[in-house]
């Protein structure tokens, strides 16, 4: 334990349980924006929501900001997001990530692909006619915010209980 403010602290190693935070970018036509992640990293080939790693310290919203400027070019202000759900995805036997959506329905900009080198394609889609090849936190994302849930652990993804 660690002594911070009079409080008795547990230390904890960084990033012990990285935290994946998902903008759930919707247009004015309702569509949802995704993008094709690039053949040299995970989940290649399948199409994800706009979003990454949370740094330590980043509070949810600043990493979300971050993300969508990084990766789409959008600027987002924290008031116009909304976090709407969260789960959990076991990818490998190392880690466990918690996935939180973040709501998304106000932006400045034209998105615009700034990371081709790890986003082969960005889209919008119609959410009843989305690829069913869904990266795995994107998957759980949509269901939940689909079903307006917070959480459900059915959302939760494991690939130690997926046949292959």
């Amino acid at each position: 334990m660690v002594k911070k403010d009079g409080m008795n602290v547990v230390a904890i190693a960084t990033n012990e349980v990285p935290v994946g935070i998902n903008a759930i970018i919707l247009n004015d036509k309702n569509q949802i924006l995704l993008g094709l992640r690039a053949g040299h990293r995970g989940g290649a080939g399948t199409w994800g929501l706009i979003g990454g790693k949370a740094r330590t310290g980043e509070p949810i919203e600043h990493t979300c900001i971050r993300e969508v400027k990084e990766e789409v070019g959008l600027t987002v202000k924290e008031k116009d997001l909304k976090v709407i759900n969260m789960f959990t995805t076991q990818s490998t036997p190392k880690y466990l990530f918690f996935q939180i959506g973040v709501l998304v329905k106000k932006w400045k900009g034209i998105p615009k692909n700034m990371e081709p080198d790890r986003c082969d394609e960005i889209r919008f889609f119609d959410l009843d006619k989305l690829p069913e090849n869904l990266f795995m936190g994107t998957k759980g994302n949509i269901d939940l915010f689909l079903k307006s849930e917070f959480y459900n652990k059915e959302a939760n993804y494991d690939y130690r209980n997926v046949s292959e």
